[in-house]
Parts: structure tokens; sequence; C-alpha cells
């Protein structure tokens, strides 16, 4: 991945590593991580990825409770008729 020149980049998904800007870098990745970077001192804020990659690997895990749901529905509908 070439990362432009001018400032360091830190990796999103490890924030400890940061590498320098105006090379090209290899980097291991899971098959979830799309290598993504962030110039170091940006605004742009991408909060804990692997806290979301495992919240929404529980989510996808958790079966819904699909009775309780149309239940739900349904009661919305009746009230707002």
């Amino acid at each position: 991945m070439y990362l432009p020149a001018g400032s360091p980049w830190r990796d999103a998904w490890n924030l400890d590593k940061v590498y320098a800007g105006g090379r090209t870098i290899t980097v291991k990745a899971d098959l979830h991580q799309m290598p993504i970077f962030v110039r170091v001192g940006s605004k742009v804020e991408l909060g804990d990825l692997n806290r979301e990659w495992t919240d929404a690997v529980a989510a996808a895990n958790t079966r819904p409770d699909l009775k309780r749901l149309d239940t739900e529905v349904k009661a919305w509908f009746e009230k707002n008729k």
C-alpha cells in the first residue's frame, strides 16, 4: 500500500503502528480487515475497529426472536392506525 509523503500514517486497526509517508508498505491483515491508514494529526476518528468487528460478529451470531418481533410490530401498527 502506498502512503503519501508529507506526514506519518497510523494503522486504523492497530493504533500503535505508525508508518512514515512517501513509501510503499506491505501489511498483514485478516480477511475481515481492509487496510485503512489515517494521516497522523487528522481529525478523522474511526473509533475502535477491532471492537466494532467483535460487536458485529456477536450480533450476526445472535438469532432474533421472530415471534417477539412480530408481536411488537403488530402492536406498533395497532397503536399507530
